[in-house]
């Protein structure tokens, strides 16, 4: 290269990707015979939804041309052995692809099942499914994986990563399947684009060994979906989505957002942020006339519905741990800070939290509605409040507060944002396409690195950034803390093995920071400090917070605690459970 590239003009990389591996690492099994899908039932078996007393089972059977509607019959049996917990009569109809989805119940809570189907083409591949702790139990520990974004063009090392976890369940944050903006219309093309993304093998393996937890993002319709969007194309992506997923019936046949409870633990809001949202916002200079309208107070990205329910939930709950899985980022990423304390003194006009934001689509484009919810649960005292999103292609750590440029602002919640499950170009890749230069792996990774550090520069609330890497986030939680861990794997790399990026604990009772009784106790990371800048600016304050961790990424932080009086009972049970497809 003749002159230096800047790290500014690759900060719009954020989304780039590459693989690095680094510590702990995770052997991945290989995949046996028989996990994948079968002549008579491609796409294998799966099952989500965990309640108390049941969970959905699902199978798809292949569809021949002329094959009408088919009788199967499903049964349930403890892991182990033992006798049917649970058994019945389903029928596969045309109408719904042969798709079948069985909420089951009268099952044990928080017990592990496997079930099987029969029919003309035999027996299924054997699944496994988990049921959820009973309503007013206290378990003490819950372990779940999330991610988002999978494309076709590299191996799956992450499914096969995931299922070695030993995870209660799999949240799947959406970007399921990839369609064609152009090309994928009618309910047949989308249909066909899930057979496609379902004949990889390890992906199947995942389902039909791990309950998995699912939203969509607008990968499941078209890039960019939002409420505006044609009616019948809408509802074509949607009911492949129900067909293809284990999913619980909802009270309305598209709605989506839901709710599971883990005992006195945990409530696990899962929610939507495609179907009610207002269009995107193109500019990203918020004090700009075009940029301007993010911070419109009457733009939702939840919907009006959608978000009284949140809140109450939240409000209400009598859980420990609040997790809200949401299929884009809250936490804010800026490329320019314009909202300085010294122009705020000047200009008491100025627009709170002013700048240019990163070009994705995520709460940036509904900045009044993201204070909206902070603010509620800082002036309601929720406490212990966890968001776990996706869809960027980047890993994020970070702070939640209504007002993230003023040092004053209470702490209301922390996020986790998960990098794509699969490869992305690599770091070389991205230089190139982005600026036009060929440099080599090693000098890619290292610009990468820097973009990072400016990221952290100008989001002082952010804790950790990681745009080379794939992988998803592991998380546990007890009722004293929740434990996030970064994992990433080789994507490009059949025999890849998961490794730890970066972790962070959050101890019970710190968040909201306004409503602490006493100020937290420290507590140690397990693991030593990972990368951090000790010029970066402080932001507002982190309490109860503990990172650690190594192997790329720049993130910092400080601080850790715990309040062991906090939380009790459960949130709820197990909701009626009936047919979606099932003929």
């Amino acid at each position: 290269m003749d002159e230096p590239i800047s790290r500014r003009r690759v900060l719009a990389a954020a989304g780039a990707t590459g693989a690095v591996a680094a510590l702990r690492p995770l052997v991945v099994p290989a995949t046996p015979a028989g996990a994948q899908g079968t002549p008579g039932y491609p796409d294998a078996v799966a099952a989500g939804d965990p309640l108390p007393d049941g969970s959905v089972i699902w199978t798809r059977l292949a569809p021949p041309a002329d094959r009408g509607d088919v009788a199967l019959t499903w049964a349930v049996r403890p892991e182990g052995g033992g006798a049917v917990a649970a058994s019945g009569a389903v029928t596969a109809v045309e109408a719904h692809h042969w798709c079948v989805s069985v909420p089951v119940g009268n099952l044990e809570p928080d017990r592990w099942y496997t079930f099987t189907f029969d029919g003309p083409d035999g027996t299924s591949p054997e699944g496994r499914l988990r049921t959820a702790p009973a309503a007013g139990a206290s378990p003490q520990h819950l372990r779940f994986a999330f991610g988002s974004c999978q494309q076709r063009s590299s191996p799956y090392v992450a499914m096969a990563a995931i299922e070695a976890e030993d995870v209660d369940f799999f949240v799947h944050l959406g970007d399921y399947i990839y369609v064609s903006d152009t090309g994928t219309i009618t309910l047949d093309d989308y249909r066909e684009v899930w057979r496609r993304f379902h004949s990889d093998p390890a992906l199947t393996r995942l389902r039909s060994r791990v309950p998995i937890v699912a939203m969509w993002d607008d990968g499941e319709f078209y890039n960019g979906v939002d409420r505006t969007g044609d009616p019948a194309r809408l509802a074509a992506a949607k009911r492949a989505f129900f067909e293809f997923q284990p999913t619980l019936p909802s009270d309305g046949a598209e709605q989506a957002y839901r709710a599971f409870h883990w005992g006195d633990l945990a409530t696990v809001p899962i929610v939507d942020v495609r179907s009610y949202r207002d269009p995107a916002v193109e500019a990203t200079d918020n004090e700009t006339p075009e940029g301007a309208v993010v911070m419109d107070p009457g733009r939702t990205t939840l919907g009006a519905e959608q978000k009284a329910w949140l809140k109450d939930l939240l409000a209400t709950s009598d859980a420990t741990w609040k997790l809200v899985g949401t299929s884009y980022n809250v936490l804010a990423v800026r490329l320019g800070d314009t909202d300085t304390p010294e122009r705020r003194a000047a200009e008491p006009d100025l627009v709170r939290n002013a700048g240019n934001y990163y070009p994705n689509e995520a709460f940036d484009d509904y900045q009044a509605e993201r204070r909206e919810l902070m603010e509620y649960l800082v002036d309601e005292c929720i406490e212990d409040v966890v968001f776990v999103s996706g869809h960027t292609h980047v890993f994020l750590g970070g702070r939640l507060y209504p007002d993230y440029d003023d040092a004053a602002s209470p702490l209301a919640a922390h996020e986790f944002v998960a990098g794509s499950l699969t490869a992305d170009p690599p770091p070389e890749g991205v230089v190139r396409s982005l600026l036009g230069t060929d440099v080599g792996r090693e000098e890619a990774i290292a610009l990468l690195r820097n973009v990072e550090a400016a990221g952290l520069d100008l989001n002082a609330h952010l804790d950790y950034i990681n745009i080379v890497e794939q992988g998803y986030g592991l998380v546990d939680v007890t009722p004293d803390e929740v434990h996030v861990q970064f994992r990433v794997i080789d994507t490009f790399a059949d025999d890849a093995v998961a490794t730890t990026a970066w972790d962070y604990r959050i101890a019970r009772g710190t968040t909201p920071s306004a409503c602490a009784a006493t100020p937290p106790d420290p507590i140690d990371p397990q693991d030593p400090p990972g990368p951090s800048d000790p010029d970066r600016p402080a932001g507002p304050s982190s309490p109860g917070a503990a990172p650690s961790g190594s192997a790329g990424g720049s993130g910092s932080g400080s601080g850790s605690g715990s309040d062991p009086d906090s939380g009790s009972n459960p949130a709820g049970g197990a909701a009626p459970l009936a047919p979606r497809f099932t003929g």
